[in-house]
């Protein structure tokens, strides 16, 4: 209505789907997300990050890798970003300039941003000091964008929160309000977390189960047994992460390797490894035992058979903390 009343004819509107490395977007998926009538009156392009003909270079980055955007970023007059504000296990929290960095530019400047994740997961900066989520400030700023629209939802996905303005002021401002929702404050870490994926579709695969398991991770002790309650209908979920899982390398391998040579699928086998060199995993899931024997866990036939095992592991004096929305919530010890 906006764009309407501006006088803005909507063959000069794009909307571009951020889709950073991910799937691009069916057009079913489009009208279950935008309705009829936005795919009707508006272009809607999903953003593919292997497409070099779709992208300008823009120069390099702070860390020194190159900078490739999407040309209809670029060549655009005025561009807004819309978004949801949660947290993120490396980059802090989404939406602001994640919109840009990692949602439209090249597959190689993502790779690069996000190989620093193994420099800071095991001790995550403050959000205003966070070097991968700064860096994304940076990239969205040579990008233009000149107009963030972010929400902060609850558990329901009801918006509890609308900011919009600065890409800085107005992204921060959502990112407080976050914050203060989803870090839980515990005196302590556990010797027995229990952490649920959040139900569909945040557990519809391992690749986005791991960032449950990552913030039940910050729970537990180390030493200590993590349970993790995951669907995971669609197995894996990513063909670079499978092959990872299935090679037979031991956690020490794994992070070696990524470390060494960083592969975007290779960080959620890091994310895994990470948390298998230090605790045991247990899972309630619908995986096959030898999909989760991959990932370095043992299955559970229910939860109560979980807690079982996990106590064995440790003690009947076992300390828990338990996570119902373990893919939302993440642990800060107070």
């Amino acid at each position: 209505e906006v764009i309407e009343k501006a006088g803005i004819p909507d063959e000069n509107v794009t909307i571009l789907i951020a889709t950073g490395i991910h799937d691009l977007h069916t057009h079913e998926q489009n009208l279950l997300v935008y309705g009829e009538e936005i795919c009707r009156r508006f272009k809607i392009v999903s953003h593919d990050a292997s497409d070099s003909s779709m992208l300008s270079y823009k120069g390099k980055l702070p860390s020194g890798y190159d900078f490739w955007l999407n040309r209809i970023v670029d060549d655009a007059d005025f561009l807004i970003t819309i978004g949801v504000v949660m947290p993120h296990y490396f980059a802090g929290f989404s939406g602001g300039r994640k919109s840009i960095l990692p949602g439209v530019v090249g597959k190689q400047t993502v790779e690069r941003n996000h190989a620093r994740m193994v420099e800071i997961m095991d001790n995550l900066p403050p959000i205003r000091e966070n070097p991968i989520s700064l860096e994304m400030i940076y990239a969205a700023r040579i990008a233009g964008v000149d107009f963030i629209l972010n929400v902060v939802v609850d558990e329901c996905e009801s918006i509890v929160e609308v900011v919009a303005g600065d890409l800085e002021k107005a992204w921060y401002k959502a990112v407080d309000v976050s914050q203060a929702m989803y870090m839980i404050p515990i005196p302590e870490q556990a010797d027995i977390t229990i952490c649920s994926a959040s139900g569909f579709p945040r557990d519809i695969n391992l690749y986005q189960a791991q960032k449950a398991l990552d913030h039940a991770d910050r729970a537990t002790k180390r030493g200590g047994t993590i349970i993790l309650v995951a669907e995971c209908r669609n197995d894996y979920g990513e063909k670079v992460f499978e092959r990872f899982m299935t090679a037979g390398y031991s956690p020490e391998e794994i992070m070696s390797h990524i470390k060494a040579h960083f592969v975007i699928g290779g960080h959620k086998a890091y994310g895994f490894a990470k948390v298998a060199a230090e605790k045991r995993v247990i899972m309630v899931t619908s995986l096959s035992e030898s999909i989760v024997a991959s990932c370095f866990a043992q299955k559970a036939s229910s939860l109560a058979g979980a807690i079982d095992m996990a106590i064995a592991q440790q003690s009947p004096e076992a300390k828990f903390i338990i996570m119902p929305e373990g893919s939302i919530t993440s642990p800060v010890i107070i």
